[in-house]
């Protein structure tokens, strides 16, 4: 019988609830479809518009932009404070979280709600995702296709079903901010908060699709706050640019067990910041997505892993 190393236990708890985090958080980023930090902004003498007038009017720029073509580049940031774990996993956790990306830059195009292709460029290599019809399919640097079915299809459907959701269900007190611009074309900005319990309660209606693991994952999950700055074209009606900024907390133990560890008790929480900004171009463009060939079948998370990590 191997020797049993608490040292090495921990590190793969740490490692395990690590990826998770990361995992959880990416979701969470993409609530708002897109992002850059808004920072504090004072409302217009002039904007006058209702809050109710100001959020359907957001609604309707989605929609429009949702309803046809488009192009669009997003930046996003992250970073991770373990300063609350506890100290038998703090360490391990910290090294962890320095092995992932902080910045990612995604590219999509997105040709109608059932056919997306999306470029994410991370400082490890470029991996790429396409759903085309119900069916996902990813690759790695330019490399071979796989479909993707099973646990994994479902994960990633999960995760797309909270972009496709109306922001404005996300925010509250949404109000106009005035008049701007949006790579020098005229704009309106609208600025809001993430209301931490309706982000609360759309994120656990999309993890119970996971079934025990995403309850687990909602229970650890907390949004501690956001705020969000959406700039809408004037002549197009539709977003130009969506900028999202989250607090989230993380109950690293809950996670754990989440993830199959065989954690228990309190082990502290990671605390993440996360920003987004993503620009949107080429509306009503000539978009169109391709069904890749896949060579090879990926049914399991982590499967998938190991597909992607090659």
């Amino acid at each position: 019988m191997a020797p049993h190393h608490p040292h090495h236990h921990r590190r793969r708890l740490a490692t395990i609830a690590g990826i998770a985090v990361i995992g959880a958080s990416a979701a969470l980023a993409g609530c708002g479809d897109d992002t850059t930090p808004p920072g504090a902004t004072a409302t217009s003498p002039s904007a006058t518009v209702s809050s109710s007038d100001a959020a359907s009017a957001v609604a309707a720029a989605f929609a429009r932009l949702r309803a046809g073509t488009y192009e669009s580049t997003t930046r996003g940031t992250s970073s991770f404070d373990a300063s609350g774990l506890d100290a038998s996993l703090r360490g391990a956790a910290e090294a962890q979280f320095a092995t992932q990306p902080t910045d990612v830059d995604t590219a999509t195009r997105f040709e109608s709600p059932e056919r997306i292709a999306i470029t994410q460029r991370l400082p490890a290599g470029q991996q790429e995702i396409v759903l085309y019809d119900g069916d996902v399919f990813v690759r790695r640097a330019g490399g071979d296709w796989a479909r993707v079915t099973g646990e994994a299809a479902s994960a990633f459907a999960q995760a797309t079903s909270l972009a496709g959701l109306d922001p404005t269900a996300l925010y509250s007190a949404i109000r106009n901010d005035g008049p701007t611009e949006a790579d020098g074309r005229p704009a309106t900005r609208y600025v809001g908060t993430i209301d931490p319990g309706r982000a609360g309660d759309l994120l656990a209606g999309v993890l119970a699709g996971l079934g025990g693991a995403g309850s687990a994952i909602r229970d650890a999950v907390a949004l501690d706050g956001g705020t969000a700055t959406i700039l809408v074209d004037d002549a197009t009606g539709t977003v130009a640019r969506n900028e999202v900024a989250l607090e989230v907390s993380f109950d690293f133990g809950a996670l754990a067990q989440a993830a199959g560890a065989d954690a228990g008790g309190d082990l502290g929480p990671v605390r993440m910041s996360g920003t987004s900004t993503e620009t949107v171009g080429d509306v009503g463009g000539d978009v169109v997505v391709t069904r890749p060939e896949a060579t090879t079948t990926v049914s399991t998370i982590s499967g998938l892993g190991e597909f992607l990590a090659g």
